[in-house]
């Protein structure tokens, strides 16, 4: 659906309500993400941190495999986590290609 200039102008406060709207929950959003991001990582540390430690004990190789698996899946779901966030900046207001 496209605008006429005159219809632009009408809706030029709703528009700009909008964007204000979307432009606040978006931030919320990036500052929620951060924190996933700095927890997700802590994991990845840990686990990596208890798997060498429980991977060098000779006296327990069925602690080895389980510390390998669960540091396998910690990378695993933990990476895609981290990397969530990691999105270019939100263009300001008027700066949308609006072709």
């Amino acid at each position: 659906m496209t605008m006429t200039p005159a219809e632009l102008e009408e809706q030029k406060d709703t528009l700009e309500l909008l964007n204000n709207e979307v432009t606040s929950r978006l931030t919320r959003q990036s500052e929620s993400l951060a924190k996933i991001d700095a927890k997700a990582l802590f994991l990845i540390g840990f686990a990596a941190t208890a798997a060498q430690f429980l991977a060098t004990r000779q006296r327990h190789d069925v602690l080895a495999y389980c510390a390998f698996a669960a540091y396998a899946v910690t990378l695993l779901t933990g990476v895609p986590i981290a990397t969530v966030g990691r999105s270019g900046p939100i263009p300001a207001a008027g700066t949308a290609d609006r072709s």
